[in-house]
């Protein structure tokens, strides 16, 4: 498991937990989401603006989870075969490229 981080102390008081969406699982990544708040929870020192960029990091925390979701669903879907069948009528593929979906969750 994936799991690497720095004591607040030797990064300064905003210090977060950078997981690397190349080399950690999703599960690994949602653990790493859980360290962050279950960390940021109990901090006692209160800087300005510091809730401002927690909630902005677990944001982007949680759409790019959402982001690779989404794109498991999509990849699911996909059809990749050389013909299909639609309402008794055989379409042959021509063309497969690859595309880029913008998502709720972004692209």
């Amino acid at each position: 498991m994936w799991l690497a981080w720095h004591d607040e102390a030797q990064l300064g008081s905003y210090a977060s937990l950078q997981p690397n969406r190349s080399t950690s699982t999703l599960a690994e990544r949602v653990a790493m989401v859980r360290v962050f708040v279950d960390a940021r929870r109990v901090r006692k020192d209160y800087q300005p603006g510091w809730f401002e960029e927690v909630e902005t990091e677990l944001h982007t925390r949680m759409v790019e989870i959402e982001r690779d979701l989404t794109a498991e669903i999509i990849a699911a879907h996909d059809v990749d075969a050389p013909d299909i069948q639609i309402e008794g009528k055989v379409h042959r593929r021509v063309l497969r490229a690859a595309r880029t979906y913008m998502t709720a969750a972004g692209r």
